[in-house]
Parts: C-alpha cells; structure tokens; sequence
C-alpha cells in the first residue's frame, strides 16, 4: 500500500505528467512509495561490490552493494541465502534486489530468501527488472504467503524511455531495457512471410477489420516478445559526497553549533535566529561527485547491438544521473560475446578509468563454494569413499585455452576475470580499486589442507584407518564378500566417485536438511536410480541441481538429468520443491521438449505455480495431481505405472494441507517408502508395510517431542517407531532440523544403534542390497562426531550471517 503522497511529491507527478511518456509517469509514482532522503548528497563512510557467483552450477552469476545503511542484490539465483549463510555476507539490511534478465537462473533464490528475510523482520522487498516482473509476483502468490512478504514491483517497461527508477540516500538507478535484436528480426520475418502466404480470404478480411482492431493486434504482435529475449542493464550512480564542513563561515552567517550544522551537512537549507536562509554551499567547501558503475547481462551476440548503440552506455554519455564514465563495468556474458568485434571495441571505448569486470561460466574458472560440508565430508570419504562422496572439482575453465586473452590484448583499461567474493571498493577513496583479500584459495589446495589436519590428529586417523577398517571387514563378513575384506585391509586413503550407472536401486541423498539450507546441509533432495527404470528425484529443495553436479560432475550430472522420468513434490512447502524449476529447465535442455516431458507430481497448488511461472520462462512438464495417485485401480496410477514402468502411490500423511508420501514398487521386488514430511502415519504405515528401505523424516530429537508435535513432524523414536509398525528392512533417516549443524541427534540415539537404521549425509549413496553395510559404521561415526564437534554444534547454527 503506497503512503499518502506530500504536497512536493505531487507536483513532482504533474511536472513529469507533462515532460515524459506514460512510462515517465509510472517511474513517478513507483518513486513515491520508497523511502527517500530530500538531497542525493550524503556522506557515506564505506561502499564496496562484492560478487556472490560467477556462474558456476552454485552460484549464478550475481553481485551485492554494500554502503553503511543498506543493502543492494544484483540477481539472486538458488543457493544465495545458502552461500550468504556461509561466508558471513550479511543481508539484514537488504530492502533492493535488481534483476538483470527474468529467468530462475537469475530468481530462482528469491523465495527462499523472502521468506528467511520475513522470519528475520525485514518489513519488504523492493524488486526491479524487466516488465514480466508482474507476472513473477503474480506467480509468487502461489508459493509464498504474500501477507506475511511483502515485494513491491519497479518494473521497466519495454518500449519507453529509461527514466530513474529508483533513489535513495546511497544511490540512483536507471533501468536501460536491451532487446535481442535476432528475435526481432524473425519476429518481423515471420509476420511477412505469413502475410505474404495469405490467402485472398484472409486478405479480404484483413481490409475489413475495423481500424481500432488493427491497431489492437498490431499491439499485441509488438509485445509477444517472450521474457527471455529482454535482458536488464542497470545504470548506477553513488550519491554525491559533501565537502567540508567550514564552522567558521557557519558562526560568521549567525548560526549556533547544534542541530541546524547537521542540516547543512545533510544538504537543507537552514534559517538564522534573525530569520536569514543559510544554503549548504555556503558553508560547505567543493563536494565529490559519486562514482557510477554498471551492471548488465548480454546473454549472447543477438543482444550485443543493443548494448554497444543503447545512449545511456556510451562512454561519452554524461547526464545529469551519472556525468562521468563509470568506474566498474559488470558484464554477465558469455565467451562469444567478450570476444566479439563490436563488443570489445566498445568495452576500449571507456578507457583505462573504467574496471571491466567479467561474470561468466564460460570465463570464470568453477570453484567450489560451499567448503564447510567438504570439511565435515572428507573424514567420512575417508572412513568410507564409496559411500561418502567429496565434491568433483574442476582445475580447467571451459575454453582456458584462450578464454578473454583478446580482451585484454585490445583494453588499455583493467579488465578482471571474476572470482566469488571479489570485491571492488569504491569508498573510501585510499582503497579503491580491486581487492581480492576474501577470495577462496583453490579447492584442490584446501582438500590437502583438511587430509593434513586429519592425519596430523592421530586419535581420528586411528578411527578413520583402525575402526573403519574393522567395521569394513564386518559389513563385508555379513556380505559373505572375501574379496572385499581382502581390500579392506589395505593401506592409505582411498578416493572414489560415485558411479553414474547402477546395477541396483539406488538412493543419494541431495540434501538432508529442513527449512532453510545451511553451510552444513542442504535442504531436502533425494535421487534414486534404476538400472532398467531411469531416476526419480524426490522433493528437489533449492540446489537440488546443484548438488548433482556437486555429486557426479559435469557429464555425470548431465547424463543423471537425462535418465531422469520423474519427480516427486510431496508438498508445496519452499524447502521442498523450489529446485524444481532449474531441474525442469536442464531436462529440457538435455532432452529436449518434443520428445519427452519429465513427469511431475505433486499437489495441486504445484501444478497451479508452474503454470503461472510459465508465463515468465518457458517451462516442460506433464503435471499430475498426488491425489489422482492414491487408489490402484485409478487410470492415473496405471498410466504412470506404464511410463514410469514402476508402481507410483501416493499416500495422504499429516502435515500441511495436501502433503504426501509416497510408495515406490520396483519390478525387481524392491520397496521404497518416502514419508515427506509427517507426524506418525497410519496410512502410510499399512501402504508401506514390509518395505524393503524406508526414508523418513527425524526432525526433531526427543527431547523436543511438543515441538514435533506443533509443527507436525517425527522425533528420532517416532520415526523408528514406524519403521517397526512398517516392519521396514531398512531405515534411513533425514530430514534433519539446521539446529543440529554437523551432527544428527540420531547418531546419539541409542535406539538407532540397535536397530536397522541408517543416518543419512549430503552426498551419501547406498544401494537397497548394500544397506546391511552401514549398522557396523554407526558407532564408528558417533566416534568420530564426537572428535570433531564444536561448540557450535551443541549450541546451534548462528544467525550472525544475517547482520
């Protein structure tokens, strides 16, 4: 709701009512609702740019502002509140987030953050893009509770002029709309071909249709434009930095020390006691003006003509918003673009004054960011590698071979390949420039650093090599296997990743944790292979896709997407499906659409959020209801039994509104039940009965039953409780709540040291013929916990990443 609108701010209205376009008007009025300061001079102690992802499968590529009163996000794709949580960048202060093109690669991590951002008492969220912004928020409603969030929209219309589109104490925005101009030109194209294909019919009804219909549906073919052909560059400048304070002219003018001195320096105009006016260049000496900088995304050549001919980002442009070249220049483009004639000759037209600083997966080197669970996974790797899984680390750049070498043979100027925490100061002056003082040192580098560290403590090294080694040779003794207890008893640390290809149903866990994503633990995301049946992914939580590729690599990661048949939302809760779309997305582009849609089930107000988002970014999919899924007998459960070639059920469980587990029946005889999230089920108990591995939630530790209870979840004891009720084979637990950051309460239950039980890691595999492997390895784990737990972990995650 906009706040009642003072005298000045309505003149303002009418005065850009009569010097601008409709657009102009409602730039006007979107400037009213902020927060704004009467002058854009203001001193500002510290202001730097830091960048969040480069474009690796993490992070995509995105930037943050920093100044003392707030905060400013430029993109924000899945795992940002995971990395912001991390690496302590602080978002309390965040009220602004800029897109630079509306796609999930861009938004995907938008909802997660609104809603961690609303349970820290952030009152809203002001976002800024492209003009498919309304249909974002309108899709949004359908996955956030929008009372509780509250976003209000800046959008640039396409097709008017670029006016201000934002203000504060610390910065002006201007949003420039850049169109590919390869679209516009089969656009054109198309309309004709089709016009000149028309028949003497079509013609002659063509040259009756009333005037006002023409116009119409000329309106409609200029804005059928799909959002993914506008992208975003945001032209930004510093406010201006008063000069100094001189009291003695202040005293001279009449005026006592004391409030009126800050007035001046804020830059109003005060009066005397004697009733004269006193203006801020009266008693301030020359001010600075601000530093401007640009942000912006040229995707592929299509888009670079309007780059490289747009006015406002010619380096000879001065306007009254940004009278200087801009000292830092962001460029999220790909090789083809930064090679590019046109562009580069551009990029040299700003000179040696501005920073180039370039975001890109095609340029950037890939780096693992989320080192706190390679640290937690790489004892465990140690104990068991097969099981365990460490990241897969790339040391090569697609294209290093001569990745941005013409660039800088062409500059004068400073151009920067991007690194994750990069930063470039802009205040104070003595530290302006490129800093690269929190840049991650090389994984490779860090992994050797951790096997020091654990071979240096020789009570975890005997762990890891004595009791692992027996535990090993126990899990191999059960499994009657002399050859593998023969290895066993080898020498070393073995490193191993896991296999693409399976011989038995398997299940990785993509991530094992509740709510929100920590720097431990991700949030829920489980896969589970076939040999004969394809994968299947269950409840794909933010950086679900991620952490595929984390697991399997690249091409192990490209060919999991392709032998994907389906996924499975349990419900409509954000921890549980906001990696969905990024799934769908990489399928199609793996697959393609024409020849299969992945199929995706999960409750009615799934299908409805996909729908809706489709309206932003085309999206595959064949949608099916959990509820049509229930009864055996119903024509939904044999049609996707048929395409699926297993049995799919799903079964009604206490939670929320419309949420679900579901039963896996494999032809091989092998049963899999997953719970979703649930308080103890009857239903699923009887539809489960005799599974072979049951995946099921343990949020909470016992001691915390009334909060189990509250917010409709299992303790450790009631989830064994229904593996036994189940007679389950197997259990593996997860779900685990991020107040227990490395370590699951149900490593300390003594209940799940005697039962067939299992604690599930991120990264962790197991087949449902091997599980008989991991009872020996549970006291083994409980040890080792205990070795390397801090206070941090009996204390619980700290929110400090947030201010």
């Amino acid at each position: 709701m906009l706040r009642p609108a003072t005298s000045q701010q309505w003149q303002g209205l009418v005065r850009c009512l009569f010097a601008y376009s409709r657009r102009a008007a409602y730039a006007a009025v979107s400037l009213m609702s902020t927060r704004q300061r009467s002058s854009s001079t203001i001193a500002i102690g510290t202001c730097h740019l830091q960048v969040l992802g480069v474009g690796s499968s993490e992070v995509s590529p995105s930037v943050t502002l920093f100044t003392d009163s707030q905060r400013y996000l430029f993109n924000c794709s899945e795992n940002t509140q995971r990395v912001c949580s991390e690496h302590k960048v602080r978002l309390g202060k965040l009220q602004n987030v800029f897109f630079t093109r509306l796609n999930w690669q861009n938004v995907g991590g938008l909802p997660g953050l609104a809603m961690t951002l609303r349970d820290m008492g952030t009152p809203f969220l002001r976002l800024h893009g492209p003009e498919s912004l309304a249909e974002f928020d309108e899709a949004l409603g359908s996955v956030l509770r929008k009372e509780n969030v509250k976003l209000e929209i800046c959008r640039q219309l396409t097709g008017y002029p670029p006016v201000p589109t934002y203000r504060d104490e610390n910065i002006n925005v201007v949003s420039v709309v850049l169109r590919n101009a390869d679209y516009v030109e089969r656009s054109e194209l198309v309309s004709s071909s089709s016009s000149e294909g028309s028949s003497t019919d079509e013609e002659a009804a063509a040259r009756k249709e009333p005037r006002d219909a023409s116009r119409s549906r000329a309106k409609r073919m200029k804005r059928s434009s799909t959002p993914v052909d506008v992208t975003m560059a945001f032209v930004c400048k510093l406010s201006d930095m008063p000069g100094k304070f001189n009291p003695s002219k202040a005293k001279e003018l009449g005026l006592r020390p004391g409030p009126l001195y800050s007035k001046l320096v804020q830059g109003e105009s005060v009066l005397t006691p004697e009733g004269k006016t006193v203006h801020p260049h009266d008693v301030l000496g020359p001010g600075r003006t601000g530093a401007s900088f640009v942000v912006l995304e040229c995707p592929h050549v299509g888009f670079v003509e309007s780059v490289v001919t747009h006015p406002l980002l010619q380096a000879s442009t001065a306007t009254s918003q940004c009278p200087n070249p801009p000292v830092l220049l962001v460029h999220i483009a790909p090789q083809e673009v930064v090679r590019n004639d046109r562009y580069c000759q551009w990029m040299k037209s700003f000179g040696p004054g501005t920073t180039h600083l370039l975001l890109h997966e095609t340029l950037c080197k890939p780096e693992v960011t989320f080192r706190a669970s390679v640290r937690l996974q790489c004892p465990l790797h140690l104990l068991c590698p097969d099981l365990y899984h460490l990241p897969f680390v790339s040391s090569v750049a697609p294209g290093a071979s001569h990745p941005v070498q013409k660039v800088f043979d062409m500059l004068p100027g400073s151009v920067t390949v991007g690194k994750p925490f990069l930063k470039y100061h802009f205040l104070p002056e003595r530290k302006t420039g490129m800093d690269s003082t929190d840049v991650l040192k090389p994984m490779q580098e860090m992994l050797e650093e951790q096997l020091k560290e654990i071979r240096s403590n020789s009570q975890l090294t005997s762990m890891l090599v004595g009791k692992g080694k027996e535990a090993a040779v126990a899990e191999n003794k059960a499994a009657g296997d002399a050859e593998a207890e023969n290895k066993a008893a080898g020498n070393g640390f073995p490193m191993q990743r896991p296999a693409v290809g399976v011989s038995d149903v398997t299940v990785t866990f993509l991530g094992t944790g509740s709510s929100l994503p920590s720097k431990y633990r991700n949030v829920s995301g489980i896969l589970i292979r076939s040999p004969s049946n394809g994968s299947i992914i269950l409840d794909p939580g933010e950086g679900t896709m991620s952490q595929i590729y984390r697991c399997f690599g690249k091409e192990g990661g490209d060919e999991i997407i392709k032998q994907l048949k389906s996924v499975f939302v349990s419900h409509i809760h954000g921890d549980h499906h906001l990696g969905l779309i990024s799934i769908l997305l990489q399928h199609a582009e793996l697959v393609g659409t024409a020849k299969d849609k992945l199929l995706t089930i999960g409750p009615g107000i799934l299908g409805s959020w996909l729908r809706k988002y489709r309206k932003c970014q085309p999206i595959a999919f064949d949608f099916v209801n959990c509820s049509d899924l229930t009864q055996l007998d119903s024509l939904a459960y044999v049609a996707a039994k048929g395409r699926l070639g297993i049995g799919l059920r799903t079964v009604a469980v206490t939670h929320c509104q419309a949420a679900y587990g579901v039963v896996l029946q494999y032809p091989g005889a092998e049963k899999v039940v997953y719970s979703g999230d649930t308080r103890p089920c009857l239903g699923l108990i009887q539809a489960g009965q005799g599974a072979d591995l049951l995946l099921h939630e343990a949020t909470f530790e016992d001691e915390l039953a009334q909060d189990a209870m509250e917010r409709k979840h299992c303790t450790v004891s009631e989830a064994l409780e229904v593996a036994d009720k189940m007679d389950a084979h197997f259990t593996l637990l997860t779900h685990f709540s991020q107040r227990y950051p490395k370590v699951s309460p149900a490593l300390l239950n003594s209940e799940c040291a005697r039962q067939k039980t299992g604690i599930a890691f991120d990264c962790f595999s197991v087949s449902v013929k091997e599980v008989h492997r991991l009872p020996p390895l549970f006291t083994v784990l409980r040890d080792i916990f205990i070795i390397i737990l801090d206070a941090e972990d009996i204390t619980g995650i700290s929110n400090s990443w947030f201010w």
